[in-house]
C-alpha cells in the first residue's frame, strides 16, 4: 500500500524502490522477530542523540526562564565532508522524537545536511521574533558553532527551518527575515503563515513588506487535530502572495503530537527536492516560479468531504481544473501524486483503538510509581479488545528524559536539557499501531510530567572526579565512575560531544573528517534522588578533550 501507485512516473521510482525496501524490513521483523498476526507484542524504538557541539546563546533577550540560558547544538553527519544545508529546529515538543530519530538522521547524512537544535528556543514568544534578539541569537551561534566545529561553511549554508505546535510559525517568520537563506519551511502541526489563530495564544509579527515567495514551505497538520481553521487563512494569504509556494500534508490517521513514519520520509522528500530545485552547484539559492510546479486538491476531513473527494486529479499549475481558490502547490507530480495517493489510501477505514495498563488495570493517564531506585515505573499498552489491525504495537520517544526499556519498563534517563529547563520534567512516549488495508492507525500519547528536582529529604552530593584528554582512535571506550553521599547509584549522561553513555561506560563515536581539533565532550553526573528520603543532587560535569 505504501507504494501503490509510485510506479507511474519515471522519477517516481527511487521512492518507490525505498518504501519497497521499508516494506521488506516491516515483513522480515514480522517473519524473523515472531510479531503475531495479532499485534500483541510491542517494537520499542530507539534514537541517536549525539550532538558534536553546542554553544550558548549570549545576545541581549528576554530570558526564556530564569537560571537556564538558550542553547544550540550541533550535530554533523559523520561522514560529512562539506556541509550543504542545516535544518534548524525549535524545542517545542515533536522536534526532538523526530531529529533524534536514526532513520530521520539517517535520511540528512544522505544529504550532507547538518542540525541545530535550539533549547528552549530563540526568544521568549518562540515565533523568532526579530525585536526579542531572535535574528541577534541565530547569527551568534552560526558563527559560533561553525568556529567550533571547523565546518566553517555553516556561517552561509542554506537553512531548513522546522518547527511544531507552539513554535510551529516560527519557520515563516525566519524565511521572512531571512529569504535569501532560508532553503525551506516546514511547519509541523501547526498553523498557516501569517494565520490570525494561533497555538497557545500566539500574535504573529507584523512583517511589513517581507514575503515567503518562491521559498518553498510546508504544513503538515494530523487528521485527529483538524479544524477548517488551520488552512482557511492558507487561502487568503495565497491571494496576498500568488508567489507564496505553499505546500499541505495532512497526515491521515495522525494526531497533534504523533508524527508519523510517512511523514518523516515525506519531510526528508520535501527537502531533498528543496535542495533539487532550489540549489545551485555553489550552493546558491534560487526562487522558485510557483508556474513550474504543480497543483493539487485540499485535505478533505470525512464528515465535510464532497461526493467524489479528489475526483479532479493533481496536475502542472497551467492544467489543473481544480478549484484555484483551495488547493496546494507541489514541486513536481512525484510529490503531488504521494500527496494525493496517500489521501485516498486512508480514507474509508475504521477506527482501532489502543489502552494503557498501568497496576493491573485500563488508565487515562500513566502516573509515575518508581520502583525502589526512584527512576524505573511500569506501564503495558494493548488493543482495547475491539476489531483492530494486524500490526504489531509500537512505542517511540517523543521527547523528554526518559528510556524505554522494553515493552513494560521504563526509567527516568536525564538528558543535555539538565535539571532546570522548562521542559526538563516533561516527557511523552508515542504508543502506535499502524494502519492496514482496513484499519487506521491508532495513536496513543502517553505524557508524563515529574519534578525536575525532588526537594524533599535529605540532601546529597556527587563526587565525579576529572576525566582525562584521549587521542582520537585510541580509546573508544572510557569507564566512568561517580559515587554519591546517599550510596545511591549514579547516573550519566553527555550534554554535548561525540559520545554515548552505556551502562557505566562512554563510548566515543565517529567524528566528521573536517572537525576542528581537540573536540570537547561534556559529561554530567547525576543522581535524582528519591521522594521523602534523598533529594536531588547538584548536577556535577567534566569536560575531557579529544585530541588528534
Amino acid at each position: 500500500l505504501l507504494y501503490r501507485g509510485f510506479a507511474q512516473t519515471e522519477k517516481s521510482r527511487e521512492m518507490s524502490r525505498i518504501l519497497k525496501w521499508f516494506s521488506c524490513l516491516a515483513v522480515l521483523g514480522t517473519t524473523c522477530f515472531g510479531i503475531p498476526a495479532g499485534g500483541q507484542e510491542v517494537i520499542v524504538h530507539d534514537y541517536d542523540n549525539v550532538y558534536q557541539w553546542q554553544t550558548e546563546i549570549n545576545s541581549p533577550r528576554v530570558p526564556a526562564e530564569p537560571g537556564y540560558q538558550t542553547r544550540a547544538f550541533l550535530w554533523i553527519p559523520p561522514q560529512c565532508e562539506k556541509v550543504k544545508a542545516v535544518l534548524i529546529c525549535g524545542h517545542n515538543a515533536m522536534e526532538e522524537g523526530v531529529i533524534e530519530s536514526s532513520e530521520f538522521r539517517r535520511g540528512l547524512s544522505d544529504m550532507d545536511m547538518a542540525l541545530v537544535w535550539v533549547s528552549p528556543g530563540w526568544e521568549p514568544s518562540d515565533l523568532f521574533y526579530v525585536p526579542n534578539g531572535a535574528q541577534d541569537g541565530f547569527e551568534e551561534a552560526m558563527e559560533e558553532l561553525a568556529g567550533k566545529s571547523g565546518y566553517d561553511e555553516l556561517r552561509t549554508v542554506p537553512v531548513a527551518y522546522m518547527s511544531q505546535s507552539a513554535q510551529a510559525s516560527s519557520p515563516y517568520n525566519f524565511a521572512a527575515w531571512n529569504p535569501d537563506r532560508a532553503l525551506a519551511i516546514i511547519s509541523m502541526h501547526g498553523d498557516s503563515p501569517l494565520s490570525e489563530v494561533l497555538c497557545c495564544g500566539h500574535v504573529n509579527p507584523y512583517w511589513g513588506s517581507r514575503n515567503i515567495d518562491g521559498i518553498p514551505a510546508l504544513m503538515c497538520v494530523g487528521e485527529y487535530e483538524w479544524g477548517e481553521f488551520r488552512i482557511e487563512s492558507a487561502f487568503p494569504f495565497m491571494k496576498r502572495y500568488p508567489d507564496a509556494t505553499l505546500s499541505l500534508l495532512c497526515d491521515a490517521g495522525h494526531s497533534h503530537s504523533d508524527c508519523s513514519e510517512f511523514e518523516m520520509e515525506y519531510i526528508l522528500a520535501f527537502l531533498r527536492k528543496a535542495m533539487e530545485y532550489r540549489m545551485d552547484e555553489e550552493g546558491h539559492l534560487r526562487k522558485l516560479d510557483k508556474r513550474d510546479g504543480w497543483l493539487a486538491d485540499r485535505w478533505y476531513p470525512e464528515n465535510r468531504a464532497p461526493e467524489q473527494p479528489y475526483s479532479i486529479h493533481a496536475a502542472p499549475f497551467a492544467e489543473y481544473a481544480g478549484d484555484r481558490d483551495s488547493c496546494f502547490w507541489y514541486f513536481d507530480e512525484e510529490m503531488a501524486g504521494l500527496t494525493e495517493e496517500y489521501y485516498l489510501r486512508e480514507r474509508g477505514k475504521q477506527a482501532q483503538k489502543l489502552i494503557a495498563w498501568q497496576n493491573g488495570k485500563p488508565v487515562d493517564k500513566i502516573r509515575f510509581t518508581p520502583e525502589e531506585d526512584g527512576l524505573t515505573f511500569h506501564f503495558q499498552v494493548k488493543y482495547d479488545g475491539n476489531g483492530h489491525s494486524s500490526s504489531p504495537i509500537q512505542i517511540r520517544r517523543e521527547y523528554g528524559p526518559v528510556r524505554i526499556v522494553n515493552d513494560t519498563t521504563f526509567r527516568i534517563t536525564f538528558h543535555r536539557t539538565g535539571f532546570d529547563g522548562r521542559k526538563t520534567g516533561w516527557m511523552m512516549l508515542d504508543c502506535y499501531a499502524n494502519a492496514d488495508n482496513l484499519y487506521k492507525r491508532a495513536i496513543l500519547n502517553l505524557e508524563l510530567r515529574i519534578p525536575g528536582r525532588i526537594t524533599d529529604g535529605q540532601p546529597q552530593t556527587i563526587n565525579f572526579p576529572g576525566l582525562n584528554d584521549v587521542y582520537a582512535g585510541t580509546d573508544e571506550e572510557i569507564v566512568l565512575a561517580a559515587t554519591s553521599s546517599s550510596g545511591l547509584p549514579v547516573s550519566f549522561y553527555v550534554e554535548s560531544g561525540p559520545a554515548v553513555v552505556k551502562g557505566d561506560k562512554l563510548v566515543l563515536t565517529e567524528i566528521p573528517p573536517r572537525a576542528k581539533f581537540p573536540v570537547e565532550v561534556t559529561v554530567v553526573a547525576w543522581q535524582y534522588g528519591i521522594s521523602g528520603q534523598w533529594q536531588s543532587a547538584t548536577p556535577v560535569k567534566s569536560v575531557f578533550r579529544i585530541w588528534k
